[in-house]
């Protein structure tokens, strides 16, 4: 993290990433998404409580990518790869963190 909450590279800190969300960008309001980015790089270096203050959902983002992404690795690397889950039970999961997202923004 550099001034101002930006996220930066380790090897580039002084050469922050440009923001990326439109309706920060273009209205100046936050979506449901807003500091998802840092806060999953706060859990990712350790500081719960920054990750915790930025985007109060970011640990759970962090659980489904990381069972997420392997799966869809292996899904890609073997054709016969077993899906553990049906698609409905993709779409529930989906469904509920976009409605959690959702209540967290609301909730402000």
């Amino acid at each position: 993290m550099v001034d101002g909450g930006r996220v930066a590279f380790w090897f580039a800190p002084g050469h922050p990433l440009p923001h990326v969300c439109l309706s920060q960008r273009w209205l100046g309001l936050n979506c449901p998404g807003c500091g998802l980015t840092r806060s999953l790089i706060a859990l990712l270096q350790g500081d719960w409580s920054r990750a915790w203050q930025m985007h109060r959902l970011g640990w759970l983002v962090l659980a489904i990518l990381t069972t997420e992404v392997p799966l869809r690795i292996a899904a890609l690397c073997s054709p016969n790869f077993n899906r553990r889950f049906p698609w409905q039970a993709e779409l529930y999961l989906y469904g509920g963190l976009l409605g959690l997202l959702v209540g967290n923004w609301l909730a402000g």
